[in-house]
């Protein structure tokens, strides 16, 4: 199995928000402004155990490329369909893996580690 894995920005950005939410939660004064960053921050704290358990973004097994996108999203490709793959360098467009049907799936390759 080929693995490609998160790199450690990832990790960082994700404990990063969820930590600044958790202590906005303690300092902010309306209940249901509490209540809002307490639930971001738990949101969060399942965010890093799915980035910590999957640790792989992308993830190559027999013949399928598997993709870890999030919590309730994996996509399964047949590597044989797969035709190219498109890299964006503009932070405001997705990258795509180009099928050989013509479709195109988009993945985030911030999650992938460049190097």
């Amino acid at each position: 199995m080929h693995q490609i894995k998160r790199p450690l920005r990832t990790y960082v950005y994700q404990l990063l928000w969820t930590a600044m939410a958790g202590y906005w939660a303690t300092t902010n004064t309306s209940e249901f402004g509490r209540w809002a960053l307490v639930i971001i921050a738990v949101w969060g704290i399942i965010q890093i155990v799915f980035c910590v358990t999957k640790r792989n973004y992308f993830e190559v097994t027999e013949n399928k490329l598997i993709i870890n996108e999030s919590l309730f999203k994996t996509v399964e490709i047949n590597l044989a369909n797969i035709e190219k793959f498109e890299i964006e360098t503009n932070p405001f467009s997705t990258s795509k893996i180009i099928l050989k049907d013509g479709k195109k799936i988009k993945y985030s390759d911030s999650q992938v580690n460049g190097g």
